[in-house]
């Protein structure tokens, strides 16, 4: 039985799979503000789910950059509290699991998306998720792109001048602070507006991977026109013959969960 999370700066979610084909109904609690209030009931959850069967392993997704080595969240502009904590060590003592698996929570719903949702007809998939920051994955022929830390197109600069960056004009926590209102309330002139931005963003993307498509989540992306979208990249490319897709996600907030589960059933593979 493996038991799968997905920890986001609003929300986290939980999940265990008895079989590496599917997971039961996730469990969706908000983020506590503390670390420690956090991640005990993180750990709480996990049991719970687990009851008193044995856990062979725990995989999952967190906003921000990982020191993988030590375990800890190195950057993470929503989840402040939780940087340099030790979240693999403290979810192993709570747990009693051995083999814990913490990944960005992006790239988790980008294999997500690209095994199980809107990308799975696609050799390579770029996803790019758009909430209260935002985040992104690649994945190649249904492998995670892997580098020494996990990719961060939110943080992309679209204005060296002012070192504006993809996150800081479309991210959810941004909008609020510049607008003084939730970004749900914005209307369709605003959200215009954003999808020029967001092209932007997409042909920096796809000139740096050269994706098959670009799957976009998170729960800015659906006041965003994508219509707005395609035709503004459309017009800036340059060097290709075609423009990838460019498509909603199919996996809503469970995105994250899919793959994750996905990421457990390659590891089981490679053992075997």
């Amino acid at each position: 039985m493996v038991l799968l999370f997905d920890i986001g700066g609003t929300n986290m979610r939980f999940a265990r799979a008895d079989t590496l084909a599917s997971f039961g109904d996730p469990v969706l609690v908000p983020t506590p503000g503390t670390y420690e209030d956090a991640i005990a009931e993180a750990g709480t959850i996990l049991l719970t789910l687990a009851g008193n069967e044995p856990i062979s392993s725990i995989v999952g997704g967190i906003a921000g950059t990982l020191d993988v080595r030590s375990g800890t969240l190195h950057a993470s502009p929503n989840m402040r509290a939780w940087i340099g904590k030790p979240i693999v060590a403290d979810i192993r003592r709570l747990t009693g699991a051995d083999t814990i698996v913490l990944k960005n929570d992006a790239d988790m719903a980008a294999l997500g998306e690209a095994i199980h949702g809107a990308g799975r007809a696609y050799e390579h998939v770029a996803y790019l998720t758009i909430s209260t920051g935002v985040g992104g994955g690649l994945v190649q022929q249904k492998q995670l792109f892997e580098g020494r830390y996990s990719v961060e197109p939110g943080h992309q600069f679209l204005n060296t001048e002012t070192r504006q960056t993809l996150e800081q004009l479309l991210g959810g926590a941004h909008l609020r602070a510049r607008y003084h209102k939730e970004p749900k309330l914005l209307g369709p002139d605003v959200y215009r507006e954003l999808a020029a931005a967001l092209a932007g963003g997409i042909h920096n993307l796809i000139q740096c991977w050269a994706p098959d498509v670009i799957v976009l989540g998170g729960s800015q992306t659906k006041d965003i026109p994508l219509d707005v979208v395609r035709q503004t990249v459309a017009s800036m490319n340059v060097m290709f013959p075609y423009v990838p897709d460019i498509v909603p996600a199919e996996l809503g907030s469970t995105n994250g969960l899919f793959g994750a589960l996905a990421y457990a059933r390659q590891l089981a593979s490679k053992v075997e």
